[in-house]
């Protein structure tokens, strides 16, 4: 059985590819952190982006960063689990 956070990333994971068009017009090359469906923030570096997931939701709270690239349709770089 698939856990809470599990199901939460699956569905950050799934916002980001059903808006990939729109997100890679607005956000291209930049690191978005998403949760509860929504991208958070975007960032020029990973770094900043993964401590400001940390900050706003820590280790309780399900997000993804994900990088935006056009050529590499999906490159998520960091989900929270437990």
């Amino acid at each position: 059985m698939e856990s809470s956070k599990s199901i939460e990333n699956k569905r950050n994971k799934d916002y980001v590819e059903e808006n990939f068009s729109q997100i890679l017009n607005l956000f291209r090359n930049k690191f978005l952190v998403v949760h509860n469906q929504q991208i958070q923030a975007a960032f020029d570096e990973e770094e900043k982006a993964t401590a400001f997931g940390f900050a706003m939701f820590g280790n309780i709270q399900p997000f993804i960063i994900f990088q935006v690239q056009e050529k590499k349709r999906l490159n998520f770089v960091f989900q929270t689990t437990l």
